[in-house]
């Protein structure tokens, strides 16, 4: 008797599953990613290591930031770091395209970096892949990446630093 109520139980699961899969399966009812998805202020750190040259190699750097989003592909950082024991403290403003498959590209002064977004802009990974040398973007041999993390909704308006 136990048995033959665990099968039927079983069967309504399994068929009430089948009704489900093509939600999981079908692309076009995932959200996508836009400039838009990040918006509001994030925090986060870094450590990693700047190549300086091939005589002194690689140097440590680690920094806290604040960064905010405007939604339209604008953004400014504060940051302080440690780059080889040398402190510093930094507002930057830079560009932004996220595309919709949540991945994206941000664009500094000195450096660019690739974004994979959550797609609900809570949070975000990047990892360094350039570095301006004056005259071009270049391949960066800096190991550098982090994790980014929403804390406001709404923009911060940086101080600049003394």
């Amino acid at each position: 008797m136990m048995n033959n109520c665990f099968k039927k139980i079983s069967g309504i699961f399994v068929m009430l599953l089948s009704f489900n899969i093509p939600a999981f399966a079908d692309n076009n009812n995932m959200s996508s990613c836009s400039n838009h998805t990040l918006q509001g202020t994030y925090m986060f750190n870094v450590s990693g290591d700047l190549f300086i040259s091939e005589e002194k190699g690689y140097v440590p750097e680690a920094y806290a930031a604040l960064v905010s989003y405007d939604g339209n592909g604008n953004l400014i950082l504060k940051k302080t770091s440690s780059t080889n024991g040398v402190w510093t403290t930094q507002i930057t403003q830079a560009t932004y395209q996220i595309q919709s498959d949540c991945s994206g590209l941000a664009v500094y002064p000195t450096a660019r970096y690739q974004y994979f977004v959550a797609p609900n802009g809570e949070n975000l990974t990047f990892v360094k892949v350039s570095n301006y040398d004056g005259e071009k973007f270049v391949e960066s041999p800096d190991k550098i990446s982090g994790f980014v993390m929403r804390i406001s909704k709404h923009q911060i308006k940086f101080i600049e630093p003394d």
